[in-house]
């Protein structure tokens, strides 16, 4: 019988490159599914934290020593602030990292609706295919029939309040340095 060849590292990963990228691929769906963030959160707030301080460690973990390639630094996270539990397990998961968890400033509805209504029309935002959720909420976001004179989205479960919140918590606090007043 004869002996196997031995393979340095940089052979293995090359001969295997596809099913590293693969699982990664796999491994990023799972990790940025937040249909299975939000049932984890409603379920375990420690695991969610676990989960969140998992990300921001291979963020900076596979960021490349060069610092014309590497990843922008997470500086600010935005979280509801009627979440305050989640915040502070936030902040203490992943402050020594240089990341700021703040309450997000909730401007009014239709504050947040014109920002992104204007980034899009600018051509200034875009949303990747591999995030449905964010494509459905924007889509299927509509007024609460019941409030006519106020300016509320439905939230029954219909449609995708909770994503286009965050997203829309993402950007509120820059409108002078997007729109220049």
């Amino acid at each position: 019988m004869a002996a196997r060849k031995k393979i340095t590292p940089d052979e293995y990963f090359a001969k295997n490159t596809q099913k590293f990228i693969s699982f990664g691929e796999k491994f990023a769906d799972i990790l940025c599914d937040e249909q299975i963030v939000a049932e984890l959160a409603k379920k375990d707030l420690e695991k969610l934290t676990k989960v969140w301080k998992l990300v921001i460690e291979m963020l900076l973990e596979n960021s490349s020593a060069n610092p014309a390639d590497k990843l922008p630094v997470l500086i600010n996270a935005y979280c509801d602030s009627a979440e305050q539990l989640l915040i502070k397990s936030f902040r203490q998961a992943v402050g020594k990292y240089g990341v700021n968890v703040k309450n997000a400033l909730k401007k009014p509805v239709n504050t947040r609706i014109n920002m992104l209504n204007r980034l899009i029309a600018g051509k200034r935002f875009f949303v990747c295919n591999e995030c449905p959720h964010v494509i459905e909420a924007i889509r299927g976001a509509v007024w609460d029939e019941r409030n006519l004179h106020k300016d509320v989205r439905l939230d029954n479960g219909t449609s995708n309040i909770d994503s286009l919140d965050a997203l829309e918590y993402s950007f509120e606090r820059y409108e002078r340095q997007l729109f220049g007043f």
